[in-house]
């Protein structure tokens, strides 16, 4: 049970302030690192790594904000600290004029003008500095999604740089080190003209996270939470006229267009058209019903397929994705209200 819990739960409980307030402050630095990183980077040239990577920093960032109330809310009245913090999200003047008055009041000036990176509306920004040296920088961060970004945008950014700079790095991190040494492969070579260079298996998971973001039900998902979808998403490659879904069968899998077009068919109603970057069966993830429409390729088509099974497989590890999913099928129910 987290610390944030047991408060909830048992107010009387006392935690030692020093320790909380260093913990606070240690949260406050990594979301100002992150914000200034973000600032450095906008100027790079468009990206699959790099927009994720540009996105993944403003995740981070809010995550820390969120954090530092949590952790406030161990010394200080739990239920107003999140009120407050709730308050600032809003976006609202007059709210977040209050909120901010009470949060003064209660913690006292000196450590109320610490909190002001993680209080202000927008994200504060640091000296500036080199994309380049805040890339390598990023390579070492403790958020391992984050690091992996990093190095594919730098390979995309600068690769004779990184061949120089990648023998000297051993990150820990296993699975960053197999990056790390497949991005040294790929530098050491000289660039095909031409030719696709596409990693087939790393680029190929920065791709479908790239491309998942765009499902209206994975709205409410971080892009680290997107890399575990990615990881079970599997791509499917049919012929013209094959059939995903059959219309009163059980649907078992989302699918996203990768290439090629999805007719969509609903008995007498007509057919749509799903074309690259549009998904269909969404709701198989989560409900098991016939589907009311069937499925079928108009021509040589390539998918992205993601079944329930492997996707409930996947939450029963990370129970977290099934929050943000929440999230988004809330957006896409008020969606819906409003048309």
């Amino acid at each position: 049970m987290s610390l944030h819990r047991l408060r909830t739960q048992h107010d009387d409980l006392a935690f030692p302030a020093e320790r909380v307030l260093e913990a606070v402050e240690r949260e406050v630095q990594a979301s100002g690192r992150y914000a200034g990183a973000a600032a450095a980077l906008d100027g790079l040239p468009a990206s699959m790594p790099g927009t994720l990577l540009v996105r993944a920093l403003d995740e981070a960032r809010r995550d820390r904000r969120a954090s530092v109330f949590r952790w406030l809310g161990l010394v200080y009245p739990e239920q107003p600290m999140r009120r407050s913090y709730l308050a600032l999200e809003s976006g609202r003047p007059r709210r977040r004029a209050n909120a901010l008055e009470w949060i003064e009041t209660t913690v006292g000036h000196r450590t109320f003008s610490d909190l002001r990176p993680v209080l202000a509306e927008e994200a504060p920004q640091g000296p500036s500095r080199g994309a380049g040296e805040v890339l390598r920088e990023l390579w070492d961060d403790e958020d391992a999604w984050i690091a992996r970004c990093a190095l594919w945008t730098s390979f995309e950014t600068d690769r004779g740089a990184m061949g120089e700079a990648l023998p000297g790095f051993a990150p820990a991190e296993p699975a960053l080190a197999m990056v790390a040494r497949r991005l040294a492969r790929r530098a050491a070579t000289p660039a095909q003209v031409g030719g696709d260079e596409r990693d087939e298996e790393e680029m190929e998971l920065i791709e479908k996270v790239f491309r998942l973001q765009s499902v209206d039900l994975l709205s409410g998902v971080e892009s680290r939470q997107l890399a575990l979808l990615a990881s079970i998403a599997r791509e499917v490659e049919v012929r013209p006229d094959a059939v995903f879904i059959r219309r009163g069968e059980p649907t078992d899998a989302l699918y996203l267009v990768i290439h090629g077009e999805v007719s969509l068919e609903a008995a007498g109603e007509g057919s749509i058209s799903i074309a690259d970057g549009e998904a269909f069966g969404t709701w198989a993830l989560i409900d098991e019903h016939p589907s009311l429409v069937e499925a079928r390729a108009g021509e040589p088509t390539r998918v992205l397929r993601i079944t329930r099974e492997d996707f409930r497989d996947l939450l029963i590890d990370h129970p977290e994705l099934g929050l943000d999913l929440l999230r988004g099928l809330a957006s896409r129910v008020r969606g819906l209200a409003v048309t």
